[in-house]
Order: C-alpha cells, then structure tokens, then sequence
C-alpha cells in the first residue's frame, strides 16, 4: 500500500458532511453527528468531532464493528452535556455491541443517558434529520481456532438526508444484498476483503473488482479495506 494512502476521505453536499475514518463513517448534518461503526481507535480518529456526537449505528457484532465502542463511551463523558441521550442502534440478533454498551453502563451508571435499540434487518429509523434503513447482507467472520468462518447477523446502512443517499456498505457476500445496499446511492463507501482471513470454499467478502462493478450503479464510489485501509476512489 502506498505511503500517501488517505487516512480519512471527505465528501460533502449542501451542508451533509461525510468521512471515513479508517474503518469508522462519521456522517455530520446541522452541528449532529451519526457514527456507522465503531472499529478499535476510533476515539483518536474523531478527535473533537465527539462533541457533536448524537447517535451511533452498528452494522454488526465483528471486532472492526464495535472493538472501539467501550473507549468511545468513556471518552465521550467529558463531552456530553445535560440530558440528552446517546442512541446506539444495533441490528437484531446481534447483541455483542449491546452487551459491551450495557456492561459500560452498569459500571458507570451515572455519567450520562444511553438508549439501546434493536432494530430488525430492513427496517428503518430516525437519526436526527437523517433517516437510516438497515439492509440484511450475508456476512461473516473468521474463527482462528479451526479455521473457518462463522455467519453472523450483519446489515449494510443507507442514510437519506433530503434526497440525499450514502449507503455504508461493510464486507459481506458478494451477491444481490450487496448490489441493493449500494445501488443509486450519491455516495457509497463499499468494504472489501484485506485483512487476512482463514482459507474457505465460500466467498463471505467481496473483492475490489466486485466493488467496482458497482461503478455505474452509483454517483461516486470510495472502496475501502476490512483492514481500516483505503483502497480507491475520490479522496479529498
């Protein structure tokens, strides 16, 4: 990978403001901020943004999903104010995100409010004036100690701001659920397989050539690696 790979990438429409950062995507509307995924270090790539963190989404239970949730939660008592709760969404099914938030909770009940909600694969919800459907994508992880890959609950996430689509698209099955999660999106952010996984039979991730079959199907494309790292398109 080359040395001037982009740790972040930025895209930006009518005041909708979107970042990767390194595994994380940090969407940011009128001063609100909505973070898809939370992967180990995320506290240092949001830096000040988590003051104008409102909601957190998760796409699944995977260690690049949620491995930086707990230092997230610490680090945002000094930043939040009065009694406005943060929302922490996760798909149904999934409840490793849930079970780290909630043990954070029991430890320090009293820094400030959280709300946990399941939400089922293909249902939608409110996050601030965005509005955010969950799109069901076959999806796995690798268990090391016998070498194979274990399906768990995944989603993909579209957000709409006025018209306005990005879809968050993290590693799954190359197949129809990840044409429909990216399709006609303005921006779609589409994971590929780069991180070192046990051999298997079936493909759980999609390759960068997938990835890019998608071209025509949206308005602009940035591929991005499970390993946190950018792959290509438009970096700004």
């Amino acid at each position: 990978m080359p040395d001037d790979t982009p740790a972040t990438a930025r895209w930006e429409r009518d005041g909708l403001l979107v970042e990767w950062l390194g595994g994380a995507v940090w969407v940011e509307l009128a001063g609100a901020g909505l973070l898809l995924d939370v992967p180990p270090g995320a506290v240092e790539r949001l830096g000040d943004r988590l003051q104008r963190l409102r909601s957190v989404a998760l796409t699944s239970g995977r260690v690049g999903a949620v491995g930086g949730l707990v230092p997230l939660l610490v680090e945002l008592a000094r930043w939040r104010v009065g009694d406005v709760p943060l929302a922490l969404r996760f798909p149904l099914g999934e409840e490793r995100g849930a079970m780290l938030a909630e043990t954070w909770v029991r430890g320090w009940p009293d820094l400030y409010p959280l709300t946990l909600d399941a939400e089922v694969p293909g249902s939608t919800f409110d996050a601030g004036d965005a509005v955010v459907t969950t799109v069901p994508v076959r999806a796995g992880e690798p268990r090391w100690r016998d070498a194979t890959v274990q399906p768990i609950p995944a989603v993909a996430l579209r957000i709409e701001v006025d018209g306005r689509r990005v879809a968050w698209v993290p590693a799954c099955a190359p197949d129809g659920a990840l044409r429909r999660a990216a399709s006609g999106a303005d921006l779609a952010i589409v994971e590929v397989g780069q991180a070192p996984w046990p051999r298997t039979d079936e493909r759980w991730r999609p390759s960068t050539a997938d990835a890019l079959a998608l071209r025509e199907r949206v308005g602009e494309l940035w591929v991005v690696g499970d390993d946190g790292r950018w792959v290509g398109g438009p970096a700004h």
